[in-house]
């Protein structure tokens, strides 16, 4: 029973996921407003960005210098 409902999650991934994110931010957009959920997601995004460069094994310093680079600081 557990394999079968594990097999369809597989099989079923993108949609679960979709309808998750799509139930999330509708929730957030009720919620907080279209503005708020706007920033969120951004930072949201942001932060995936700046943690997937970390984990590809990239360096805090060189990811910053990429935003702000050294003459404008």
């Amino acid at each position: 029973m557990k394999e079968e409902v594990l097999a369809i999650i597989a099989r079923h991934r993108g949609k679960i996921l979709g309808c998750a994110g799509g139930f999330v931010l509708g929730w957030l957009i009720i919620s907080r407003g279209i503005i708020e959920t706007i920033l969120l997601c951004i930072c949201t995004g942001l932060g995936y960005y700046l943690g997937k460069r970390l984990d590809d094994g990239g360096d805090l310093e060189e990811i910053l210098e990429h935003f702000w680079p050294p003459y404008k600081r």
